[in-house]
């Protein structure tokens, strides 16, 4: 396959690679053997330098953890399959400065290194729109919210002085925003540390008086 990489402005790009999977650790380090890049040990990486590794559980690698400099920029590889919405909200949450899907790795390591080590960051432009919090209408933001503080839908009528049938109808189309089929998930989704969207997304109605 021909070089696409290009050192950023003549520099050297350093690279360190930490991986437990020794297989994807050897592909990477393949796939970096090009003009311009530096591959070294995590713990000799300085600040700006980028590090390589695998989402473990979906979780990002810490750092310091690795031995690694706080001021490094992260590129992680997730080998799972299907949809990567909750790993990619966390990486984006964390401020990751690059997700690669490993099906994709001989295609895009190199463009996304590329891209961190000119100062951007490279996610999938089509799995940070799904990851992204879904449009939701001011009413449909305050039916979830009244849901999150655990009222039910009788109760969430009378707060809004609507029918009980519609917050229904407005929890259903929530739901399928949000990709959830029960109030459980929905409120897992928004309200997770990790991988949630965020009590931001909702609308808290003040109590009639």
């Amino acid at each position: 396959m021909p070089s696409i990489f290009v050192a950023v402005e003549g520099q050297t790009v350093t690279v360190g690679v930490a991986s437990g999977d020794p297989a994807l650790g050897e592909a990477v380090e393949a796939l970096l053997e090009r003009p311009g890049i530096e591959v070294v040990e995590p713990e000799a990486l300085a600040a700006g330098d980028i590090l390589v590794s695998e989402l473990a559980d979906g979780r990002p690698p810490a750092l310091e953890d690795l031995g690694v400099t706080g001021d490094a920029r992260l590129v992680v590889i997730s080998a799972a399959e299907g949809d990567h919405s909750a790993a990619l909200r966390r990486c984006l949450r964390l401020g990751i400065a690059g997700f690669v899907e490993r099906a994709r790795l001989d295609a895009v390591l190199l463009p996304t290194i590329l891209a961190v080590a000119a100062g951007q960051s490279a996610m999938p432009l089509r799995r940070a729109q799904e990851a992204s919090a879904p449009h939701l209408t001011n009413r449909e933001k305050q039916v979830l919210g009244l849901v999150v503080m655990g009222l039910g839908n009788a109760e969430i009528a009378e707060r809004l002085y609507v029918a009980e049938s519609t917050v229904k109808s407005h929890l259903n189309t929530a739901f399928s925003k949000l990709g959830v089929r029960s109030r459980n998930h929905a409120v897992a989704l928004i309200l997770d540390p990790q991988t949630g969207l965020g009590s931001g997304i909702l609308t808290i109605p003040r109590e009639r008086r």
